[in-house]
């Protein structure tokens, strides 16, 4: 009896440790969350999202500019665009210094359509690159001042509960493709990297899942929470690929708020109508409110 009770009472003690430790696990993530968001490449400090036409597309804060950042510390004109074939350039006006990769730079390429693209520019502390989506190309404009930098110290989210960490069977589905909307109304065709199945309460679900390349898959879902005390639209969940096996961790703690739940100028994807759970995850982050300057 003395056994049975002191084996009891080991098993009581490891079990708690183990919630102690995967409590402290999301607390680190929430922590590098955070850091994420408020680091250079983060959402917090993006300042704008201007779409580029054919042809030159000034920058400076003098209204004749295509492009206008009314910053009292931006330049009359810092600069302009020039989008010729399938090719965009930027070129510095004349007595203002712009940098891409630490050197000074006159004119480059900017973007090439269809290719994938590093180039990114610096005028002291403001950072920007361009993006395409479809046939849309856009300038991504950062200011490493934003003042949202500041006024986001946590992000609100459920207590953590490790019943909403779940193992999930990935079926596989190969030569498949995904639908995926954005919040322009594009729709862009998707790595289909198989479907998760999963059970939670005796009820089984499943989850369409985008494959990321190299080491991750991306899951977008909504859920009962959402528009209520999630983010309306719903959220994110990044796991490992599987690596021996088909079966993979699908942690709820993790879910988080879209780019867009941060601010105006991101182009997020839309969970596809078959990710949409007709439950309440009760888990991971909650909506944001009160934080974010245009």
């Amino acid at each position: 009896m003395r056994i049975t009770t002191a084996i009891f009472c080991f098993l009581i003690a490891f079990r708690g440790n183990a919630q102690s430790d995967y409590r402290q696990s999301i607390a680190e993530w929430d922590k590098n969350r955070l850091k994420e968001l408020k680091s250079p490449g983060g959402w917090l400090n993006v300042a704008g999202l201007f779409w580029l036409k054919p042809g030159i597309n000034s920058l400076g804060k003098d209204s004749s500019n295509s492009i206008i950042v009314p910053n009292t510390d931006f330049p009359q004109k810092l600069g302009y665009f020039e989008w010729t074939g399938d090719t965009l350039f930027w070129s510095t006006a004349p007595g203002n210094i712009v940098t891409s990769a630490g050197k000074p730079v006159k004119r480059s390429v900017a973007l090439i359509l269809n290719q994938p693209s590093s180039y990114q520019f610096s005028y002291e502390h403001y950072r920007w690159n361009l993006i395409q989506r479809q046939d849309k190309v856009a300038v991504r404009f950062r200011d490493l001042q934003h003042p949202a930098l500041s006024l986001l110290d946590s992000i609100p989210r459920y207590p953590v509960d490790s019943n909403w960490r779940v193992t999930a069977k990935v079926i596989p589905m190969p030569g498949k493709q995904l639908d995926i909307t954005n919040v322009l109304g594009q729709t862009l065709k998707q790595v289909h990297a198989g479907r998760l199945e999963f059970e939670m309460e005796g009820k089984k679900y499943s989850l369409d899942a985008i494959d990321e390349g190299k080491d991750e898959l991306f899951i977008l879902f909504g859920d009962d929470t959402n528009a209520l005390e999630t983010y309306p639209s719903g959220r994110y969940i990044y796991i490992p690929k599987p690596r021996n096996s088909n079966l993979v961790v699908l942690d709820f703690n993790k879910a988080e708020n879209p780019p867009c739940a941060f601010t105006p100028y991101a182009t997020c994807p839309l969970p596809p109508v078959q990710n949409r759970l007709p439950i309440a995850i009760k888990a991971g982050e909650k909506q944001v409110h009160g934080f974010d300057v245009k």
